[in-house]
This record gives C-alpha cells, sequence and structure tokens, in this order.
C-alpha cells in the first residue's frame, strides 16, 4: 500500500499567520468559489420554479370534471427543433374502443414543446377508447414556419394506470424530413436507433451530467438545479483533497506502462482507486437521495408498461433530503479544510502547480471526457440493451401532489379540428414532399462531399509539415556532395572515395577563403551540424567453404559468400590476426572487434546480395579532421577492408540549423564474391520537430480532429455492423470504409512511434554525448507515415465519388469497374503466368549475358515493365540475338496485343451491359436525384445571372414590353416566305430561331395587370391565344406549345368522351423561372400552388362552331385534373369568335370545346326523371323525392347570392343510383350528398369496395372526397362547387376489382404491381397516357371510359392487364418508363 501524503499539524499551525501570508491561493479559491455558489443559487433557483411550471401537468381546453376517463400525456421535443413552437399542436388518441378527438395541445402560462424539453398534459374525456393503439399528432399553420423535432409521445392512463410509449425520432415539417405536419404513431412500431443514440446522449449529457445540467434539463427530474449545483460543489472539494492526498507522495516502485508521455504503475492505479473511492461513494449517496425522494405529500402509484411495473422513482421518505444536505456540507467543508492544509504544508512554488495541475485536469474532464463519455454510454447502451433506454421516459411529475382544483376544468371551449392525417395529399403536397426528399437527400450527398473535401484539406495541411519541397532540395544537395569522381571498382577506389569525398567534404578544416575553422564550426558541414561522429562499419565473412580437391592441392582457400553463419564475429588484433585468449583484452582495437547491435537499435539492411544486420566491425571517426584522417590511413595501411569484406557502411546523421530537417546519410558498399564493388546512396530527411512555430500548433489542432474524425468513424463501423448483424461486411463501400479506417489508424500509430522514438534517440544523444547515435527507426517510422498519410489522402479523394453517385457517368464508372472485377482478377491471373512462363525461359537462356534478365525476379520485372510501357526493348535490351527478339516479340504478340485487347473488349461489352441495366431500371442510380440536381443548378445558375433589376412598369403605359421580339419575328417571317427551295440550311437554321421566337408570349402591362397574348402567325399578330393576370401577381416570361388533336392524343391529352368535338388546338403553356422578378421586388410566386385569377380567351374560327354549349377545359398542371368552365363567345374578325372564360390556377393546358349540356345521358332519362329545385342563401338540405330520404343533399349557408335553380336527374345504376346536377348560377362551398343505407348491414366476406365518384360534364370519372355522414354506414362524397351549366355527375359504385385480380392467372409479382397502383402505393401516369404509350386506340379508351364509373388508378390497371394479356412472357417492370 501506498500512503497519502500525511499532515504534519504542529508543523502547519506552527507560524500559522506567516505561512498564510506566504500561500493564501487555496483560501482564496475556495472563498471564491464559495461565493460564485451562493451568487448562482438563486439564479438556478428560478430556473427550478419555471421547470416546475413546464413540467405541471397542463389541462386541455374542453376538460370536463364530470369526465370519468382522464390520460396523462408527455411529448418530448428533440434539441435540433427550433427554439420555440410556433404553431398550435393537436392530438388523437384512437384506442380498440374509440378515439378522444382532436384535442388542442397549448397554453398561455407557459411555452410548450421547446427544444430538447418535455411537455405535460392531462386528458379527460367521456368516453372509454380502451387499448391506445395508435396516436395521430399534427399542428396548424402559425404565424411562421415551424420545423418540429418529435422524438417520443408517452400515455399514462389514469385509471389503469397502463403507459404506453410510442416513439417517433423525426421531423414534423413542410421543410425537413418527409415533408409533413403530421405522423400517425403506432404501438409497437419500430423506429432508428439513430435518434435512440441522440436522445441517450443527449440525456446522459443534459441530465445525467452535474455540470451541463446545470444549464439544461430535457425532462422531469427530482433532482432540482440548486441541489445539482451544490453536488458539484461537494464533488469539485472532494476532488481537490483527493488529488492532495497523494500529489507529494514518493514512488519507489517500477511503472508497468512507460512511454515519452506518461507512465503507468502500481502508484498510479492504487492512487486512481482511492481517489474514485474518496469521491464517488458520497457522490453516489447525494445523487440517489436527491434523484429517488419523495415529494412532501406524495402517494406511490405503480405504473405498468407492457405487463411489466415500473419501479417508481420516490422511494425513499420525503425527510432524507436533510441527510443528503448534511453530506454535501460535510464534504466541502472537509475537502476546503483538509485541502487549505495540505497548500500550507507545501508552500507557494507547489501549491500553484498543483493547483495547475487540478484546473487543467477538472477542465479536461469537462470539456472532453464527460461528452466523449456519454457519446460511448449511449451507443452502448442503445446497441447491446436497448430494453433499458426506456426506463426514464415514464418519470412523470407525482400526480398525487399537485391539487385537483375544479376552477381548471372548461376554462376554455374545446376547439375541434380535421387530422390531415386522414386526408389524402394533394398534388401540390405529393410535390412538396417529392421536392424535400430529393432536397434531402442532394444536401446529404452534397453536405458529405463537402466533408469530405473538408477532410481532404486537414490531411493536406497535415501533410504540408512532411515539408516535401525542402526535404527534396537538401536531399539532391547532399547527395550531390557525397557523388563520386569516378567509377568504383575495387578496394582501393572504396578507399579513394573515402578519402577524397567522405572526409574532404564532410571533414573540411577551412573555409573557402583558406580561413582554418574554430572546434564548433568544425561540427557543422556547411549549414548541417553533424548529429555525432562518421561510423564505417564493415560486415566481414570467414573462410569456411568448402574448396575443391584442386584447388586445395594448391593451398587456395575458398571465400563464401555472405549469409548468416557464414558472418565472421571473431575478434582480432591489428591487420587481422586472431586474438590469442591468453593475451591481455587491453591489445585490440576497436576496429577489429565484433560489435553486437540490437536490432531495436538499426533495422536491417536489404541490399542487392544479402540482407546485413545492424552489427559489425566498426569505427568512429573523431570530429577533428586530423584525428578523422589519421585514423582512415590507419585503417587502410594495416589493411581494415580486404577480400573478406562482404559490406560497407558509411553513417552520419546531420541536421540543418536554418530548417531544422534532419537527414540520415548511408553510403553502401557491396563487395560479391563475384568481384567488383556496387555502391548505394541514401539520403533521407524529415522534419523531426515539428512543433515550432503558430502554423506547426494549427497542424496540431488539425491532428487533433484528424484522431477524433477516426474515432467517430470508428463508432459509426461499429455501430452500423452492429445493426446490420454483419451484413454490412460482405459490401464493397464497407470493405473500402475498413480499409481506409486501417489506413488511417496506422497513420497515428506511425505517427506516435515516430514521435516517440525521436524523443527517446535524442534523449541518448544528449547523454551520450561524443557518440555515434542511430536514427534508422526513426526515419524508419517516418517513411511508414509518409506512405501510410499519403494512403489515407488518396483514399479520401477517391472516396469523393461515392459522393456523386448519382452523377450518370460516374455511376456508371463504378458499376463497371465493380462489375468488371472478377475479370480482372482472372486476367491478371492469365498474365502473371504468361511473365512467369517467358520470364523463366528468358532467364535461362540469356539471363547469362543480359542484366536486365540475370535473375528470376529481374527477368518478371522487366516483362512487367515491359507490358506496361515503362522500358521499350529496342533501348533497354543489350543483346543483339535472334533468338531473344522471337521471344520477346512471340511474348508482345501474346500478352500486349491479344491479351489487351481482350481486356478492352470485355470492359466495353461490361460497360454496355450496365448502361443497359441502368436503362432498365435494374441498378441503384437514381436517375430522378440526378435531374433533380440538373435542375438546382440551373436555377442557381439562373439566380445567379439575373441579378440585374429590371425596371418596373407603370400601369398606365400599355407599351408591349417585347417590341423588338415581335419586330424581328415579323422579319424572320417574311425572309422564309422568300426564300428559294435550294437554301435549305439557311432555311432550317432560321426556322429554328423564328420556332423559339414564336413560342414566347408578348407581355404588356394593362389597368388590370398583366396581359400574355401569343400568335400561331407572327406576322399577322393573330392573338391565337389570350391570358390577362390581374393584381399584378404574376410577372414572367411565359412560352406556349401546341399540339394538334391527333398529336395530343398519341400524348394522352384528350381528356374528353364522345359526345364532345373540340374546337381549338391544345395549348401548353410554361412560365420561365428565369424571367424577370415580381413587380413589386418581391420574390416570383409560385403560380402551380397559390390562388391566381386568370382571365383566359381562345380564338377559334366560327365556321366549326354549332349551336351547342361552348367550354373551355383547363388543366393546372401535369399531376392535376381537367376542368370544365363554361366560355362565353364574343365576335372578333370576320370569320372567328372569341372563347373566354375566368379561373382561379394558372393554366397550364387549355382547350376549346363545344359539348351537349347533358352529355352521355340517354333522352329518355332527361324528360322522365328531371326534378327541379330553386336552392336560396340560407342554404339546405334536400331529400330526393321517391328516395324514402335514402338520397340527400346538403348545402351550407351563403353558398349562392341569390336563388339558383337546379335541375338534377337520376339513372340508374349497378348498385347506387347516378345523380346529375345542373345549375343555373355558380354554387361554391362545401357540397355534400349523402347516400344512407341500412344501419346493420353484414359483411359480405369479399374484398369488394364502394368508391364515391364524381365526373364534371364529358370528362372522365374519378374518385370523389368522403363528406360527412350522419350514421357510420352511410356513404357521403363532397365537392367545392357546382359551375353555371356544366353538369356534375355524383355515384357510388361497388368496385370489386381486387378480388377479381386475385383470380386472374397473372404472376404474383405483376399483380403485387398491379394492386400497388390501385391503392395509390406507387404513383402512375394518367390512364390515357399510359394507354397511348402501350399502344392502344384512342376509340378503345373512350369504350373503357364509357363502361362504368371506375377511378383513375383501377383504369390505369385495366389498361396494364389488357396488355399483359397481349404481350404474354413479359412483365410491367420492362415497361415502367412508359407507365411510371
Amino acid at each position: 500500500m501506498i500512503p497519502p501524503d500525511m499532515i504534519d499539524f504542529q508543523s502547519v499551525f506552527f507560524n500559522f499567520s506567516e505561512k498564510l501570508s506566504d500561500t493564501p491561493y487555496v483560501l482564496g479559491t475556495v472563498i471564491a468559489v464559495l461565493v460564485l455558489f451562493v451568487i448562482i443559487t438563486p439564479v438556478l433557483y428560478r430556473r427550478d420554479n419555471i421547470d416546475n411550471t413546464l413540467w405541471s401537468y397542463q389541462h386541455l381546453s374542453g376538460n370536463k370534471a364530470t369526465s370519468t376517463f382522464r390520460y396523462y400525456i408527455c411529448i418530448s421535443t428533440g434539441l435540433r427543433s427550433k427554439r420555440q413552437m410556433g404553431s398550435t399542436v393537436y392530438i388523437n388518441i384512437t384506442g380498440t374502443r374509440g378515439e378522444t378527438g382532436p384535442r388542442m395541445l397549448t397554453g398561455s402560462n407557459r411555452k410548450n414543446f421547446s427544444n430538447g424539453t418535455s411537455s405535460y398534459f392531462y386528458l379527460t374525456t367521456d368516453v372509454c377508447i380502451g387499448n391506445i393503439k395508435t396516436v395521430q399528432i399534427w399542428f396548424g399553420c402559425g404565424a411562421e414556419l415551424s420545423s418540429w423535432y418529435l422524438t417520443r409521445v408517452v400515455i399514462i392512463d389514469g385509471i389503469s394506470k397502463q403507459a404506453t410509449r410510442l416513439k417517433c425520432n423525426r421531423w414534423l415539417s413542410m421543410e425537413k424530413g418527409t415533408g409533413q405536419t403530421w405522423c400517425t404513431l403506432k404501438v409497437g412500431q419500430n423506429s432508428d436507433k439513430t435518434g435512440d443514440i441522440s436522445e441517450v446522449s443527449a440525456r446522459n449529457m443534459l441530465d445525467d451530467n452535474l455540470w451541463f445540467s446545470l444549464l439544461f434539463r430535457p425532462q422531469y427530474n427530482r433532482f432540482t438545479r440548486v441541489q445539482r449545483l451544490w453536488c458539484v460543489g461537494s464533488l469539485l472539494f472532494l476532488s481537490m483533497v483527493a488529488s492532495a492526498m497523494f500529489y507529494d507522495t514518493p514512488d519507489d516502485t517500477t511503472p508497468f506502462v512507460k512511454t515519452a508521455y506518461f507512465e503507468i504503475g502500481y502508484k498510479e492505479l492504487y492512487t486512481g482507486f482511492i481517489s474514485s473511492a474518496v469521491t464517488v461513494v458520497p457522490s453516489l449517496i447525494m445523487t440517489y437521495i436527491f434523484s429517488k425522494r419523495k415529494l412532501r405529500g406524495e402517494k406511490i402509484q405503480q405504473i405498468m408498461y407492457d405487463s411489466n411495473a415500473v419501479r417508481p422513482f420516490g422511494r425513499l421518505p420525503w425527510w432524507s433530503i436533510f441527510l443528503a444536505y448534511t453530506v454535501c456540507l460535510v464534504c466541502i467543508a472537509s475537502g476546503s479544510f483538509f485541502t487549505f492544509l495540505y497548500s500550507l504544508e507545501w508552500g507557494p512554488s507547489l501549491t500553484i502547480q498543483w493547483m495547475s495541475a487540478f484546473f487543467i485536469g477538472t477542465s479536461e474532464s469537462v470539456i472532453l471526457i464527460e461528452p466523449l463519455k456519454a457519446l460511448v454510454l449511449a451507443v452502448l447502451i442503445v446497441c447491446l440493451c436497448s430494453e433499458k433506454t426506456g426506463e426514464y421516459d415514464f418519470h412523470f411529475p407525482p400526480i398525487s401532489v399537485y391539487p385537483k382544483i375544479k376552477d381548471i376544468y372548461n376554462q376554455g371551449k374545446r376547439q375541434d379540428a380535421v387530422s390531415p392525417c386522414d386526408k389524402p395529399e394533394s398534388t401540390d403536397q405529393l410535390r412538396r414532399r417529392y421536392t424535400i426528399r430529393m432536397d434531402r437527400k442532394l444536401n446529404t450527398l452534397l453536405r458529405n462531399f463537402a466533408m469530405g473535401l473538408a477532410y481532404i484539406c486537414v490531411l493536406l495541411v497535415i501533410g504540408s509539415q512532411q515539408k516535401v519541397s525542402e526535404v527534396s532540395r537538401q536531399n539532391l544537395q547532399i547527395k550531390n556532395t557525397l557523388t563520386a569522381t569516378g567509377e568504383i571498382k575495387s578496394i582501393e577506389d572504396v578507399w579513394m572515395y573515402i578519402e577524397t569525398v567522405v572526409l574532404h567534404r564532410l571533414y573540411p578544416s577551412e573555409f573557402y577563403n583558406g580561413e582554418r575553422k574554430s572546434f564548433d564550426d568544425l561540427r557543422f558541414v556547411e549549414d548541417n551540424l553533424k548529429m555525432g561522429p562518421l561510423r564505417i562499419r564493415q560486415i566481414r565473412v570467414s573462410d569456411t567453404c568448402a574448396a575443391p580437391t584442386l584447388l586445395r592441392t594448391y593451398d587456395i582457400h575458398c571465400i563464401p559468400d555472405y549469409e548468416a553463419d557464414t558472418e565472421d564475429k571473431g575478434v582480432y588484433m591489428e591487420g587481422w590476426i586472431p586474438w590469442n585468449t591468453s593475451d591481455l583484452w587491453d591489445g585490440v582495437d576497436t576496429p577489429y572487434r565484433y560489435h553486437y547491435t540490437s536490432p531495436e537499435e538499426t533495422p536491417t539492411y536489404w541490399g542487392l546480395f544479402g540482407n546485413y544486420g545492424a552489427s559489425g566491425y566498426l569505427v568512429d571517426l573523431d570530429i577533428l579532421p586530423d584525428e578523422a584522417n589519421n585514423l582512415a590511413n590507419d585503417l587502410k595501411n594495416n589493411g581494415w577492408l580486404d577480400q573478406k569484406t562482404r559490406a560497407i557502411f558509411i553513417e552520419i546523421c546531420l541536421m540543418n540549423r536554418n530548417n531544422r530537417l534532419f537527414t540520415q546519410v548511408q553510403i553502401v558498399f557491396e563487395l560479391p564474391s563475384t568481384g567488383g564493388v556496387f555502391m548505394n546512396t541514401q539520403v533521407v530527411s524529415a522534419n523531426l520537430y515539428p512543433y515550432t512555430n503558430t502554423f506547426d500548433f494549427i497542424v496540431l489542432a488539425l491532428q487533433l480532429i484528424f484522431v477524433v474524425t477516426i474515432f467517430i468513424r470508428l463508432v459509426q463501423l461499429i455501430v452500423k455492423v452492429i445493426k446490420t448483424r454483419g451484413h454490412s461486411l460482405t459490401t464493397t463501400s464497407q470493405v473500402f470504409d475498413i480499409l481506409h479506417l486501417g489506413v488511417s489508424i496506422a497513420t497515428v500509430v506511425y505517427f506516435v512511434m515516430r514521435f516517440t522514438d525521436t524523443i527517446s534517440v535524442l534523449n541518448t544523444l544528449r547523454q551520450d554525448t561524443g557518440f555515434y547515435t542511430s536514427f534508422e527507426w526513426v526515419f524508419l517510422w517516418d517513411g511508414y507515415y509518409a506512405i501510410t498519410l499519403g494512403a489515407t489522402t488518396f483514399i479520401a479523394i477517391l472516396d469523393l465519388l461515392k459522393h456523386l453517385s448519382f452523377n450518370y457517368h460516374v455511376f456508371l464508372m463504378y458499376k463497371t469497374i465493380l462489375s468488371f472485377r472478377s475479370e480482372v482478377f482472372h486476367f491478371l491471373i492469365t498474365l502473371s503466368i504468361l511473365i512467369v512462363g517467358f520470364a523463366s525461359l528468358i532467364h535461362l537462356i540469356y539471363g547469362h549475358s543480359e542484366s536486365g534478365f540475370s535473375s528470376m525476379a529481374t527477368s518478371i520485372l522487366t516483362l512487367f515493365r515491359m507490358t506496361i510501357g515503362i522500358i521499350k526493348f529496342r533501348h533497354d535490351i543489350q543483346v543483339v540475338v535472334m533468338g531473344i527478339f522471337i521471344i520477346i516479340g512471340l511474348y508482345a504478340s501474346m500478352a500486349t496485343i491479344l491479351f489487351v485487347n481482350l481486356f478492352v473488349s470485355s470492359l466495353d461489352h461490361r460497360l454496355s451491359y450496365i448502361k443497359e441495366c441502368i436503362r432498365k431500371g435494374l441498378t441503384s442510380f437514381d436517375s430522378y436525384l440526378s435531374s433533380h440536381f440538373w435542375n438546382r443548378l440551373a436555377k442557381v445558375i439562373t439566380l445567379c445571372g439575373n441579378t440585374r433589376r429590371e425596371q418596373e412598369y407603370k400601369c398606365d403605359t400599355s407599351l408591349p414590353k417585347g417590341k423588338g421580339e415581335i419586330t424581328c419575328g415579323r422579319f424572320l417571317s417574311k425572309i422564309l416566305k422568300r426564300f428559294e427551295e435550294d437554301s435549305i440550311l439557311e432555311r432550317s437554321a432560321l426556322e429554328l430561331v423564328l420556332l423559339h421566337l414564336k413560342r414566347r408570349c408578348r407581355r404588356r402591362a394593362t389597368l388590370n395587370g398583366f396581359q400574355y397574348r401569343y400568335s400561331i402567325d407572327w406576322s399577322k399578330e393573330d392573338n391565337t391565344l389570350i391570358m390577362e393576370f390581374f393584381g399584378g401577381t404574376v410577372y414572367c416570361n411565359i412560352t406556349v406549345d401546341t399540339y394538334t388533336i391527333p398529336e395530343a392524343c398519341r400524348r394522352g391529352l384528350v381528356p374528353y368522351g364522345g359526345s364532345t368535338q373540340p374546337t381549338s388546338m391544345v395549348f401548353k403553356i410554361r412560365q420561365l423561372k428565369r424571367g424577370p422578378r415580381h413587380v413589386s421586388g418581391q420574390n416570383s410566386v409560385t403560380m402551380d400552388t397559390k390562388p391566381v385569377l386568370c382571365h383566359v380567351i381562345i380564338k377559334v374560327p366560327s365556321d366549326i362552331m354549332s349551336c351547342r354549349p361552348t367550354f373551355l377545359l383547363i388543366r393546372s398542371s401535369n399531376q392535376s385534373d381537367w376542368h370544365q368552365l363554361p366560355a362565353t363567345r364574343n365576335p372578333a374578325k370576320e370569320g372567328e369568335v372569341y372563347l373566354s372564360t375566368s379561373t382561379s390556377r394558372f393554366p397550364h393546358y387549355v382547350l376549346a370545346v363545344t359539348s351537349d349540356l347533358w352529355p352521355g345521358i340517354p333522352p329518355t332519362v332527361q324528360q322522365n326523371s328531371a326534378i327541379e329545385y330553386t336552392l336560396t342563401k340560407s342554404g339546405d338540405i334536400f331529400y330526393l323525392p321517391g328516395m324514402c330520404k335514402k338520397i340527400a343533399v346538403m348545402f351550407p349557408e351563403a353558398c349562392v347570392s341569390r336563388d339558383t335553380e337546379i335541375t338534377i336527374l337520376l339513372e340508374r345504376g349497378d348498385n347506387f343510383p347516378i345523380l346529375h346536377f345542373l345549375a343555373r348560377g355558380d354554387i361554391s362551398g362545401l357540397i355534400a350528398v349523402q347516400f344512407r343505407r341500412k344501419r346493420n348491414i353484414p359483411t359480405s366476406g369479399d374484398d369488394s369496395e364502394f368508391k364515391l365518384m364524381t365526373k364534371e360534364g364529358d370528362l372522365e370519372w374519378k374518385e370523389g372526397i368522403p363528406g360527412p355522414r350522419t350514421f357510420q354506414t352511410d356513404l357521403s362524397v363532397q365537392i367545392d362547387s357546382l359551375k353555371e351549366s356544366v353538369k356534375t355527375s355524383i355515384t357510388v359504385c361497388k368496385s370489386d376489382y381486387v378480388s377479381l385480380l386475385h383470380k386472374k392467372a397473372y404472376p404474383d409479382k405483376q399483380k403485387g404491381i398491379m394492386l400497388c397502383i390501385y391503392n395509390k402505393t406507387i404513383p402512375s401516369q394518367h390512364w390515357r397516357k399510359i394507354g397511348r404509350n402501350l399502344g392502344f386506340s384512342q376509340k378503345w379508351l373512350t369504350d373503357l371510359e364509357v363502361r362504368k364509373p371506375r377511378t383513375l388508378e383501377e383504369k390505369a390497371c385495366v389498361v396494364l392487364q389488357k396488355w399483359l394479356r397481349e404481350n404474354k412472357g413479359r412483365n410491367l417492370f420492362d415497361v415502367r418508363d412508359l407507365w411510371m
């Protein structure tokens, strides 16, 4: 045991005043901390009162004191949500027996749904809803656009105490998430664990952590902020005394782990354990009492969840709080008192050191360790024991503490609201959701791309610390300094090189002007400081090889090649005379004594003829030039290098005093047994002092960021593997990520090893001054670090392509390479066999005369370099023999021509295959995201290029803005009429220009707004189409495309039946987003979604007009329905008539037609079943006569401005009659038609369902909107208006399409697709367009509409069924581009 540092009380209190005056630091710190805590306490007390107000149960408006059933609701908002919720939130709870109905969650005395908080509500109802199944929650439109991140909803039944938890973890917003402001939560529905991790980590950080919980507390907790503050104070003082107890304790033990930065031994483990015991035990006692105590007057109520009892949180009596405060005060008093005594005993110097260390350690714990611990614990808790994460979800405020005051009931009138969860989404909502989903995908990819770029920049800045350019110049300069003046062929040349180059250039005794160098100057070679003496080391062999008999006859000895067994390790006298063991050891000179060096000090050298270890016979030359020259001459004269020498190493380490770069110089001479000398000069430099200036510390911060990113990626990898149960490890992208992570970790490891070894070598160099110290391991780690850092940067740059996969060409390249990997593997195997075969052939035949094929390894390398084009046969092969030409030519024809061509052909085949797969949709390529990206990019470029604000036009000027365009159009039209037939090229070019100008509408300002005119013939300005927008809300460029009726039929744009005749072409109108801005200078409005009052006029020939009524068919967008509007006739020029009408939406398609007043209705029905009815301003409920009140038509109040006559026809239907309405004036408001049925209707047991159908004029049947019902069994249809003189048909039809489809002999996959289309799960094109795309005639499509009322989706399925019958063996997936 290591005892703590004992306090000598007698010494401390002796001269107490003097010691206090010398060391008042701890006492001042204690007083300052206590004063600070006293000041903060009232502030936190007010925050506690605010929390209590927020966590109290807020009674909902409409609660009744007499209600039997009550529910306690907790709604938690995520940290990512906005600071305040600006909209009204509604909730509807549905159970097995009923529902509560929409209830408003609001209040005036507190701010609900703030970010990172939980709000509690109290709901009462007269209906027993039973076991909760679903919860619908939504918010209405507030003053500002709200974005709410809902994490979970917890509901406790006030009677049965049964708890229900529903996790959400998603956005309710029109801007984020799914684009919906509502959600339906189902019991037992799983949510992703990413939200759970963020939720648990936030609770660990903001609620369980004492420091951060002083500012944030996300949900109800009995542990108040004031109590947490004084617990923090007690822990702080306990930590101070625990740190002081062992701060100055001597340590005689040996550490287990020792590095340059820290060491871990028995003292560290023991003191850590004792310090934890001193601080942890009191902290556990205080936190447990404060968080588990009862409130005064609280009664424990058992809550059940999933048939299990939830442990109550109030377990201790309420008076136990006094015990916790007593422990807190004792900890503060004892900790501050004993720490103060330790400071008096230490003195001022040691006290300041301890206070600095304690402050740094506490700050690191709060800022770094605690957040990291919260994240790690959250990941482990969620991934390994997820069933324990929901215990705190049921920590509700105690119910029995708050009195039941009757005045809080009936405070507000219950406000009913319609839940948007049950409404079908409109086209605008679907379009907005699609745009939001695409924006979210695109933003995620672009954000990841930006983060990847930032990550690459961090790596490049870290790599800049390597000083690659300076290292390259320094290495080149030193290599030039050590370049031999002549060719080295023998040992004599080696000695000449040592004398004339090494000693002359590395040991200069004079400056260039002849001045003698001082002792300090002799340590430098130009600007490079010699970090120790120069070492010459040789490796020798012994004469132990077996010589042939002939050589032994002539007493000739054999000298072997170098191997580990043949290395000479003996001890010799001068001149290589064997040392006699009886002689004194002092007679052995250092150069002739074998020195053993551990591989841990110097690594093995891999040479051309062997691998040489770190040991050998060596000599260190003195720093003085004369001494070095004399020693070298003595070695030369005594034959230190002879025939048994196999390798010579000349080594020295330098440091440039200007750029602080270390340089390791190693000159190696290898002397093989075949004769000759092979020289290799290695010069490597590195920046081993990485942190010397401000930029270096910036790099240090980036290195820490790099380490943090590695940890985050490792955590993400572990979480992904756990979530996918290891299946993600089989994907290519995951393997790539693992490789990237492994190389990154290796980079950090090599950097740490280099840094640690550098410190160790420099310490050795300081201790052993004047001795040679090897830096080879340092430079080896530096080389590995450079390789891994470069590989990490390379992989990170390649990883950017992953975030650009929405681009077609990038995706095509990635998929092609990925699918080609097996062929590449087989090609490499075949090519390797071919290279090895030819290499062995050439090596055995011509290896003795050609250096490129002297060994098997060099032969393989030469052929490989020749294959990839690094070397050329004519320039690099020296043997001029016909045989080698023939062999090389045969190899080139097989490898370079045959294999390369096959490789390219296979790659091209794979490329074509991937293109076909992309075209058929068999890959994961997201074409919608790609087009969305280019649309967004075009919009950004358009906005950036349209910065010049155009001048506003006054309303009374009526001058056309496009006057120049009109003049140009007239000019081109006249020129085209005068062109001859042979000028085809010029005529085509001018026609393209004219076509672009003809599509543009001329715009001019009017008294009421802006008017747009379109002319088919620009030279005449015939004004075929005129649109006038009132109020000045629309101001943009508009283009028009025209389709003839046959062309419109082919495009599926003809919506009418056989009783209608067209009188004009189909006009397709587009608004250019890059056009001029709004007149008032604000952003241009979106005319597809906002009401725009527009007057549309079409000019038609009068000769095709009949006496029948005229209408304009208008479609407001590509996905919306056609609407039939009555048209007014106005005379134009002779032989022409204007047809005009008004609409409240921007028209995208316009068509003029004539039709019957009762299209498609037999005359007998028109004559015999007509019912006349007069509607007044007060509204009415009209029961059709003769139907026994089975059909009721309900008109709202003020739906007409005057009394309006309505004609109603009843036509016999299959199950329900068909009602036809024709009004003599416009009727607005929600009109409902109820079909009442028997109260107890037995279920038929089939898959049939009733569809509510509506139809305007001679247009197609479509599914209507359900209306209000008097009884549950009634069927009700709701329409928004009845247009004047436009017939509106309403009926209910029984659809048995699902049951009939199951009886058909189609594959299950095809049935599933049609069922998804029928149920609107898969969006499809309009059924007429599908039919035209699949080649069906317009007549057949019209007959399909006439047969019986069907929904649009059912008609689309019927069309697809007909195609499947006519194309057996094919499937719908093959033609998905024609119907999706």
